[in-house]
């Protein structure tokens, strides 16, 4: 909204300044020179254009002097120099009239004078009339320093000085005038004053009385006229006037004499006034005569009474300021205070008041109060300060404006502070500023600006980013509506026009886009939103919005609408690439034809960069246009499409581009030098555009077209960058396409390679385990047979022998599982029956089986795994129970293997005692997957293993330098533990400490059944312990056929049996052999070997299976290939009952046929 041109304000005395003007009659004075001098000097001193001394009357502002103007006066309600005859007269200081309220509609600034700089200070007479003023002017804005603020003071302190010399003069004038009239008029004076006057004699008689003494007294003039004064008073005034009297007659000592006082006087009538009584003593002719002056004061006192009701209020009304207010006199004490300033001294008034500023003021306030009460006292003028103070610890912000004390007589007898609290107005002030800021940063940085317009005056007020955006100075504030739309193209104006029209008479918010020019001459595109805002009776008071510059996104749509088409077509031919073989040549082609589309041109290439020797870059076209003109040219273009031609010269157009790998624009290829000549019947090329390809910052490609008909630019460059960067991934592409062909070629030949390597490992694998099981057998049953023989006993000596065989022959057998066993689990065949167990238990069985030898070795086990701090429940896991033992066993037998005294691995003796192994129960735990996890520590008290190598102690065949001891192992057993450990879905880790020993702890899946746990059950397979049976019965003694082609093997199965009377063996060296005893013998078990000469073991087994004579005797299949494939090959051909690897077990097999005997006696018992 517009705010008007304020109205300086009328002086509280400007009927006395007036007066005082009169008085002067200094614009009669005709004499200017001496004021022209001085104008002058101010003018060069302050180096400005305009420089005048104005005076004021009631109604005009008349320039005495003036130096740069061409006027002579101004209305006083529109000059700039009465703004500065308004107290505390100090320096007016317009830096911008055209930001200032006060000036910015003055004529001087407006008009053709073009005013922007203004100071001024008032001529003050009398110190307190503002006559005029003393002024300087500028035509553009400027500042004023205060040093130099101080020197135009001084200039008008000499000129006030001057005009208050001719002001006293001419009073002086009036007085002489006066004085010859006041002789005449003196007795007219006494008998028409104002004032009673009496005469007494030294008695104090009344002589004479003027008519107003006996107007007061009311009395006649015979009345008095020889009665006593006293008589006129009441008491106690009345007794002691006459002593007075007599008193200064005697002593000259006055009590009343001289000395004005006042007392009351009693009339005729009684009543009673206040008066003041002046007694003058007369002498004439030697003789004392006294005058007294009598003046009734009654109005005078109800004046003071009422002076005193005025000054409480008074008082009362500054107490109430929140603003502190003091005075203080020359020797800067406090002679005023209000309870604001009191408190802000946290002092009562009373302890203030009469005491120096000094005691109570803070420290840095002090020097600061000094100085400026100083500057007060000698300007006489007002000052205003801004000054921080700490107060009880917080700084606070004063404004402080200080001003002259004067009494009645206009004399400066203190300075008066009146100071108010800023802080809160500052911070707000602070935060207007940085919102300020803000706003502005923001309108910079999104290229927006705001605005308000009047829709009666069509007046804008715009903020600095929206001044930026229409090309004005940011200082701009407003504008109006014309001087907008010179920047808008025309053909928007009606837009805006429309927009506002449908705002007016819908409501709507108001929408639209417009262009306007910039500085640069260009056409910016801007964005306007905004809406209405309403007064309560519905009208429309201003609009209010923000406007943004949209031009690049305008821009960047049609650029996008442009490359719509290129996509579109590139899209085609990304497509057809995808859906070819790479390297096709039809679908370059087809990039080609969307390239010379696109671009309207005539002719073009696309090309790979390949890098010749030394690096060299040469250009393999893909695509070209036909451009042959002749049998040879046709020739050349074949061997360019064969790609059998390759561009590598540096020194053409195509080079240059590979060479600089930049884009080379030609739009005159007639006056280019790195042409090179046609030859005859070439096409004309007038121009030439190559573009390098790259991919990262690899060159990759070269594309080019020519004889464009809009020419060839980096417009063009720009446009094409999506194509450009699509050839790039498509060359890329291509190179991929070719190296994964060659990957996967590569990958099918390493893959026949590993599985020619793997089925190698199988059969190195299954061999090993034939060839070693196959003596082991013999060597190991064998032994087994002779530790055990009952017809022929062995020897003390004898036994020792064959328990080394047997242990050796164990210790390799032990090897050779733990190998296979390795081979199954790396090779994923180790299958797991997972079941719920209680560990407790497995634990158990496990410690019974290690028992015997931690006796023999002198180590004490202890099972703490239910002592009494664990709990009595079982503890449920869910585990494959063949796995676990095995994993409990490895562990326990390593912990009672490696647990002599300092594992020196010595006999047990009373000389030298064994360790011990402890088991205890783990807390059980969650694991980062949230399932629960029970567990086991075993510890043993050997000899520990070194810090250095405990990182290598699940590594295969490591056994941490235990190679050449004297305790055996293979140095897999533990690798084997974890694996089997983690396919169970838990977890090993170990503690060792080198001489003390070393702990295992084991987790196993936890089956919770408070949380429901489930395990998978194992399926439901045969038990190893069910005996087997033949249907076919007989009360005879059973038959076993075994069928094997090894002598040793059978020569051993039938040392087995010759040692039990209840078992007939039939022996058949091959599978035919077999067939036929099997019809022959109706046997109760058959022991099937599986690898046979000529007709395989299964193969047998499978005829036997098909045969009804022979189909329900059971069949135990026998191998030294124990390996996985093997194991799983018998048990899916559901032939075989039993599989058994070599060596035999002879316990095992004693066991079976144990078995078998004890079913057929139950099956005869029952029949």
């Amino acid at each position: 909204m517009n705010q008007k041109h304020p109205k300086p304000l009328l002086p509280i005395n400007e009927t006395e300044r007036l007066q005082v003007m009169r008085e002067l009659e200094f614009l009669n004075d005709e004499s200017n020179e001496f004021y022209l001098r001085k104008l002058k000097i101010v003018r060069r001193v302050f180096d400005v254009p305009i420089a005048l001394i104005a005076l004021t009357d009631a109604h005009f502002q008349r320039f005495k002097a003036v130096l740069g103007l061409d006027i002579e006066s101004i209305e006083r309600d529109l000059a700039l120099c009465s703004f500065a005859q308004v107290p505390p007269y100090g320096p007016l200081v317009i830096p911008d009239t055209l930001q200032d309220l006060r000036s910015k509609e003055s004529e001087l600034v407006t008009g053709h004078l073009g005013v922007r700089f203004y100071a001024g200070v008032a001529l003050v007479l009398d110190g307190q009339f503002a006559v005029g003023t003393l002024c300087i002017m500028d035509t553009r804005p400027r500042s004023l320093s205060a040093d130099e603020q101080i020197l135009l003071k001084d200039f008008a302190l000499n000129l006030t000085q001057v005009l208050q010399a001719k002001l006293d003069a001419e009073r002086n004038t009036v007085l002489q005038k006066q004085s010859a009239r006041v002789g005449l008029e003196l007795n007219a004076i006494l008998q028409t004053a104002a004032i009673g006057i009496i005469r007494i004699d030294k008695r104090g008689v009344i002589e004479a009385a003027n008519p107003k003494s006996l107007e007061l007294f009311g009395y006649t003039e015979p009345e008095l006229i020889g009665r006593n004064v006293s008589m006129l008073m009441p008491e106690p005034w009345r007794s002691a006037h006459d002593g007075y009297l007599m008193q200064f007659l005697a002593t000259r000592d006055a009590k009343v004499i001289g000395i004005g006082r006042r007392v009351d006087g009693e009339r005729k009538d009684g009543s009673r006034f206040p008066f003041n009584l002046a007694v003058s003593e007369l002498r004439i002719d030697g003789a004392s005569q006294f005058v007294g002056f009598v003046s009734d004061v009654s109005e005078q006192v109800e004046a003071e009474h009422a002076l005193e009701r005025e000054r409480a209020l008074l008082r009362s009304v500054i107490d109430s300021s929140s603003n502190p207010i003091a005075a203080v006199n020359a020797a800067n004490e406090f002679i005023l205070l209000n309870t604001s300033f009191a408190r802000l001294l946290a002092k009562p008034v009373e302890a203030v008041l009469g005491q120096k500023s000094e005691l109570f003021l803070p420290p840095q306030a002090i020097k600061i109060n000094r100085e400026t009460n100083a500057r007060v006292w000698a300007s006489g003028s007002s000052i205003s300060t801004r000054t921080p103070i700490e107060i009880a610890g917080r700084m606070r912000v004063f404004e402080t404006n200080k001003s002259p004390l004067r009494d009645e007589r206009g004399k400066q007898i203190g300075v008066v502070t009146i100071a108010q609290d800023v802080s809160k107005l500052d911070r707000i002030t602070s935060d207007l500023m940085a919102m300020q800021q803000l706003r502005d940063m923001s309108e910079r940085f999104g290229q927006s600006g705001s605005w308000a317009m009047d829709p009666l005056t069509d007046r804008v007020n715009i903020s600095a980013g929206f001044a930026r955006l229409l090309g004005l100075a940011p200082e701009t504030t407003h504008a109006d509506r014309e001087i907008i739309y010179e920047r808008v193209h025309p053909d928007d104006r009606a837009i805006i026009d429309a927009a506002f029209t449908q705002t007016l008479s819908e409501g709507q918010s108001i929408r639209f886009e417009y262009r306007v020019r910039d500085a640069h001459g260009d056409w910016r595109y801007l964005r306007a939103r905004g809406n209405a805002e309403l007064a309560e009776n519905g009208q429309v008071t201003q609009f209010v919005g923000i406007t943004q510059d949209v031009t690049e996104e305008v821009r960047a749509q049609e650029k996008m609408d442009a490359q719509q088409q290129l996509l579109s077509g590139l899209n085609k031919a990304v497509q057809s690439f995808l859906t070819t073989v790479a390297g096709d040549k039809n679908v370059w082609a087809q990039l080609l034809q969307e390239l010379l589309a696109v671009t309207d041109a005539e002719f073009g290439f696309i090309g790979e960069v390949l890098y010749g020797i030394e690096s060299t870059p040469c250009l393999k076209i893909h695509a070209i246009t036909n451009l042959s003109w002749s049998a040879e040219s046709d020739a050349l273009f074949e061997r360019v499409m064969a790609g059998d031609m390759m561009f590598c010269n540096p020194d053409n157009l195509i080079g240059e581009v590979m060479k600089s790998r930049a884009p080379v624009i030609v739009p005159e290829l007639a006056t280019d030098s790195r042409r090179g000549g046609f030859p005859p019947g070439h096409p004309l090329l007038s121009n030439y555009l190559g573009i390098p390809l790259f991919r990262g910052d690899e060159l990759v490609g070269v594309l080019a077209v020519a004889n464009r008909k809009a020419g060839v630019g980096h417009d063009l460059v720009d446009f094409l960058t999506p194509f450009t960067s699509s050839c790039a991934i498509l060359i890329v592409s291509l190179r991929q396409q070719l190296e994964r062909i060659k990957f996967e070629q590569a990958l099918v030949e390493s893959k026949q390679a590993a599985d020619r390597a793997n089925k190698a490992k199988s059969m190195f694998l299954s061999s090993m385990s034939h060839e070693l099981r196959t003596p082991l057998n013999a060597i190991l049953g064998f032994a087994q047979l002779m530790a055990a023989s009952r017809r022929e006993p062995l020897t003390e000596k004898q036994n020792g022998f064959v328990a080394h065989i047997l242990k050796a022959g164990q210790h390799l057998l032990t090897l050779i599982n733990d190998v296979l066993n390795l081979a199954k689990i790396e090779a994923g065949e180790m299958t797991l029956s997972p079941e719920t167990l209680d560990l407790g238990v497995i634990l158990r069985d496990a410690l019974d089986m290690v028992a015997d030898n931690a006796a023999s070795t002198g180590i004490a086990l202890f099972n703490e795994f239910n002592g009494e701090h664990s709990s009595p429940e079982p503890l449920l896991i869910c585990a494959d129970l063949t796995r676990s033992r095995q994993v409990l066993l490895n562990i326990l037998t390593n912990a009672i293997k490696y647990n002599r005294p300092r594992g020196s691995g010595g006999p047990y003796s009373p000389d030298n005692l064994g360790g011990s192994v402890w088991v205890r129960r783990l807390p059980s735990y969650q694991n980062d997957a949230g399932n629960w996890m029970h567990g086991l520590a075993i510890e043993d008290t050997g000899m520990g293993i070194p810090a250095a190598q405990q990182h290598r102690l699940f590594r295969p065949f490591e056994r941490l330098g235990q190679e050449a001891g004297t305790i055996e192992g293979t140095g897999i057993g533990l690798l084997i533990t974890r694996q089997l450990i983690e396919l169970m879905q838990g977890r090993i880790d170990f503690e060792s400490e080198e001489g003390k020993g070393t702990t295992f702890f084991v987790w196993w899946p936890a089956v919770r059944e408070d949380q429901n746990d489930t395990c998978g059950e194992r399926p439901d397979v045969k038990n190893a312990n069910e005996p087997l049976a033949s249907k076919h019965t007989s009360s005879a003694k059973i038959t076993v056929l075994y069928v094997e082609d090894n002598p040793s093997n059978s020569a051993l199965m039938q040392s087995i049996v010759d040692d039990r009377e209840d078992i007939r063996l039939v022996l058949a060296a091959d599978g035919e052999q077999g067939l036929e005893l099997a019809l022959i013998e109706h046997p109760d078990l058959i022991l099937m070997d599986i690898n046979l000469p000529g007709m395989s073991g299964q193969q047998a087994a499978a005829k036997l299976k098909q045969w009804v004579d022979t189909a329900s005797i059971p069949i135990v299949a026998l191998s030294a290939d124990a390996t996985a494939p093997m194991q799983q090959s018998v048990k899916q051909s559901g032939l075989f009952d039993r599989y058994l690897s070599k060596p035999l077990d002879v316990l095992q097999l004693t066991q079976l046929f144990d078995e078998l005997i004890a079913r057929r006696s139950g099956d005869d018992t029952a029949a």
